[in-house]
């Protein structure tokens, strides 16, 4: 089988988990930043988290990314959804983690931090587990497919 063909899978894998912890973490984000705004004049901190929501889940996507590659490549493919779950969520907690630190820095708003905490075990683990599994089941059939196409 041509290089080409080999490597198709891995791209559209990569495509895939980049294109959706992207728009999860800009989803979220848009929640986040709302979150954060107390008066009118406040309104871009949405549009504000909306743009860190999704750097950080091109961030951590490609992290979970170099991390899953590396699982792959193990003879152990009964464990890559498990490990891309795991991942997933570890990605999930440092993009919220991130999205709140930034949204906290710039706005000066100290007394929400106890808010921020929740949200970031409540929704960023929850919305990693999902972006991870997904990831992770693709990544098992590219993996199976690889075998059935050596």
């Amino acid at each position: 089988m041509s290089e080409h063909k080999q490597r198709l899978p891995r791209i559209a894998l990569a495509v895939f988990v980049l294109l959706t912890a992207s728009a999860v973490g800009a989803f979220f984000g848009w929640v986040g930043g709302s979150m954060y705004v107390e008066k009118p004049e406040h309104a871009w901190l949405a549009p504000l988290g909306m743009a860190v929501g999704l750097a950080g889940g091109c961030i951590t996507a490609c992290l979970w990314l170099m991390a899953m590659f590396h699982e792959m490549s193990k003879p152990q493919p009964e464990l890559i959804i498990r490990r891309g779950i795991v991942f997933g969520m570890l990605a999930g907690l440092l993009t919220a983690t991130f999205l709140h630190t930034a949204l906290i820095a710039v706005t000066h708003m100290i007394h929400m931090i106890r808010m921020a905490a929740t949200c970031i075990v409540l929704a960023g683990v929850p919305a990693g587990f999902l972006v991870g599994l997904a990831g992770g089941l693709a990544a098992w059939a590219v993996v199976k497919w690889g075998q059935r196409h050596g």
